[in-house]
């Protein structure tokens, strides 16, 4: 994959899993914020500082 294309699917993965995190759902909210954190950590560590 590209920069480019890497970066359009971490933004991808960003606004599902962020959606997500205000869900009703206890398990689903718990599961889509490490994820948020892990997208957080991989652009930060190949793309810089959000």
């Amino acid at each position: 994959m590209t920069p480019e294309q890497v970066r359009q699917r971490l933004a991808m993965l960003y606004r599902r899993y962020n959606h997500a995190s205000s869900s009703l759902n206890a398990g689903l909210r718990v599961e889509a914020e490490a994820a948020l954190n892990a997208i957080v950590a991989v652009r930060e560590k190949y793309f810089g500082p959000v």
